[in-house]
């Protein structure tokens, strides 16, 4: 997002029941609360599944955002009309990936 000063404003999103304030544009606002009950929905769907139930919210939201842009990348890649999640096993090893990394 590319911000015009004179023209950014604040705009309050949840995120798991947590309120954040985020600067963008008017013409910017609707993407940004689109984008943000992605997150969020992502989020919960994630922590329903049991694996994301012993995740703190940091965790979350690392794996859900390794998993949008995996989404993302394969969206664009040459051949791929559609983007896949990762499979459990892998959401289960990244998140693996991300306590130790927490931890250490």
């Amino acid at each position: 997002m590319t911000l015009d000063p004179m023209r950014a404003q604040k705009v309050q999103v949840s995120i798991l029941g947590r309120e954040f304030a985020v600067a963008c544009t008017p013409n910017e606002k609707t993407a940004l609360q689109h984008a943000a009950k992605t997150l969020d929905e992502r989020l919960k769907t994630l922590r329903s599944q049991g694996s994301g139930a012993a995740c703190n919210f940091d965790q979350l939201l690392v794996v859900v955002a390794l998993n949008l842009c995996n989404e993302l990348n394969a969206s664009s890649a040459p051949g791929n009309d559609k983007s896949k999640p990762l499979s459990a096993h892998k959401l289960r090893a990244l998140m693996d990936k991300i306590d130790n990394a927490l931890t250490e």
